[in-house]
Protein backbone atom coordinates (compact mmCIF):
# COMPACT_ATOMS: atom_id res chain seq x y z
CA UNK A 1 0.00 0.00 0.00
CA UNK A 2 0.86 3.39 -0.98
CA UNK A 3 -0.23 7.01 0.41
CA UNK A 4 1.23 10.50 -0.88
CA UNK A 5 1.18 13.07 1.49
CA UNK A 6 1.67 16.36 -0.79
CA UNK A 7 1.81 19.69 1.02
CA UNK A 8 2.54 22.69 -1.36
CA UNK A 9 4.08 25.34 0.83
CA UNK A 10 5.20 27.25 -1.92
CA UNK A 11 6.73 27.79 -5.46
CA UNK A 12 10.44 28.10 -5.66
CA UNK A 13 11.80 26.94 -9.74
CA UNK A 14 15.15 26.61 -8.81
CA UNK A 15 17.25 23.34 -8.27
CA UNK A 16 14.19 21.07 -8.88
CA UNK A 17 15.56 17.93 -10.46
CA UNK A 18 15.12 17.02 -14.49
CA UNK A 19 15.11 14.05 -16.17
CA UNK A 20 17.66 13.44 -19.32
CA UNK A 21 16.14 10.45 -21.27
CA UNK A 22 18.37 7.62 -22.63
CA UNK A 23 17.73 4.74 -25.26
CA UNK A 24 16.88 1.59 -23.75
CA UNK A 25 16.23 -1.56 -25.78
CA UNK A 26 12.99 -2.39 -26.94
CA UNK A 27 12.25 -5.29 -24.53
CA UNK A 28 12.49 -3.36 -21.33
CA UNK A 29 10.53 -0.48 -22.21
CA UNK A 30 7.97 -2.69 -23.67
CA UNK A 31 7.80 -4.97 -21.06
CA UNK A 32 7.02 -1.93 -18.46
CA UNK A 33 4.54 -0.49 -20.74
CA UNK A 34 2.84 -3.51 -20.92
CA UNK A 35 2.75 -4.02 -17.47
CA UNK A 36 1.04 -0.19 -17.06
CA UNK A 37 -1.49 -0.92 -19.73
CA UNK A 38 -2.57 -4.00 -18.20
CA UNK A 39 -3.52 -2.02 -14.87
CA UNK A 40 -4.35 1.65 -16.66
CA UNK A 41 -5.76 0.85 -20.19
CA UNK A 42 -6.04 4.05 -21.34
CA UNK A 43 -2.75 4.81 -21.03
CA UNK A 44 -1.10 3.28 -23.90
CA UNK A 45 -1.55 6.29 -26.04
CA UNK A 46 0.85 9.27 -23.66
CA UNK A 47 3.00 5.87 -22.85
CA UNK A 48 4.38 6.30 -26.66
CA UNK A 49 4.27 9.60 -26.83
CA UNK A 50 7.54 10.58 -26.02
CA UNK A 51 6.27 14.36 -25.45
CA UNK A 52 4.07 13.14 -22.39
CA UNK A 53 5.42 13.50 -18.71
CA UNK A 54 3.47 9.82 -18.75
CA UNK A 55 6.47 8.87 -21.23
CA UNK A 56 9.54 10.57 -19.25
CA UNK A 57 7.90 8.40 -16.17
CA UNK A 58 8.09 5.00 -18.56
CA UNK A 59 11.73 6.08 -19.29
CA UNK A 60 12.39 6.86 -16.10
CA UNK A 61 11.21 3.16 -14.23
CA UNK A 62 12.96 1.39 -17.05
CA UNK A 63 16.28 2.53 -16.98
CA UNK A 64 15.77 2.52 -13.23
CA UNK A 65 15.22 -1.02 -12.97
CA UNK A 66 17.12 -2.22 -16.31
CA UNK A 67 19.57 -4.25 -13.90
CA UNK A 68 16.58 -5.75 -12.03
CA UNK A 69 13.34 -5.89 -14.50
CA UNK A 70 12.72 -9.51 -14.53
CA UNK A 71 13.46 -10.12 -10.65
CA UNK A 72 11.25 -6.66 -9.64
CA UNK A 73 7.76 -7.44 -8.21
CA UNK A 74 5.37 -5.65 -11.03
CA UNK A 75 3.39 -3.97 -7.51
CA UNK A 76 6.79 -1.46 -6.98
CA UNK A 77 7.37 -0.73 -11.02
CA UNK A 78 3.89 0.07 -10.81
CA UNK A 79 4.63 2.28 -7.81
CA UNK A 80 7.75 3.71 -8.91
CA UNK A 81 5.47 4.45 -12.54
CA UNK A 82 2.88 6.12 -10.86
CA UNK A 83 4.83 7.89 -8.06
CA UNK A 84 7.34 9.14 -11.48
CA UNK A 85 4.31 10.08 -13.22
CA UNK A 86 2.66 12.28 -10.77
CA UNK A 87 5.62 14.16 -9.99
CA UNK A 88 5.97 14.72 -13.78
CA UNK A 89 2.69 15.81 -14.14
CA UNK A 90 2.24 18.41 -11.09
CA UNK A 91 4.65 20.82 -11.91
CA UNK A 92 7.51 19.42 -10.46
CA UNK A 93 9.99 22.11 -11.22
CA UNK A 94 7.81 24.24 -9.18
CA UNK A 95 7.64 21.97 -5.55
CA UNK A 96 9.42 23.69 -2.90
CA UNK A 97 10.26 20.39 -1.15
CA UNK A 98 11.21 17.86 -3.26
CA UNK A 99 13.63 15.90 -1.98
CA UNK A 100 14.69 12.24 -2.95
CA UNK A 101 12.21 12.51 -6.02
CA UNK A 102 13.47 10.72 -8.54
CA UNK A 103 17.02 10.50 -7.49
CA UNK A 104 18.30 6.39 -7.05
CA UNK A 105 17.02 6.04 -3.11
CA UNK A 106 14.10 4.17 -2.55
CA UNK A 107 10.97 6.04 -3.54
CA UNK A 108 9.41 5.22 -0.39
CA UNK A 109 11.87 8.13 0.84
CA UNK A 110 10.79 10.76 -1.09
CA UNK A 111 9.66 14.04 0.25
CA UNK A 112 6.13 13.34 1.42
CA UNK A 113 5.52 9.40 0.38
CA UNK A 114 5.13 6.99 2.87
CA UNK A 115 4.94 2.81 2.44
CA UNK A 116 3.57 0.70 4.51
CA UNK A 117 2.28 -2.91 4.27
CA UNK A 118 -1.21 -3.64 5.30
Amino acid sequence: LMSIVFVVTGVDETDAPTFSPTTLEYGEEERIINLIVSHFPPAEEVLRDQSTSEYEALKWVAERNVLHLHSRADELILQQYSLAAFYLNTNSNGWKEYDGWLDNENECSWYGVECGME
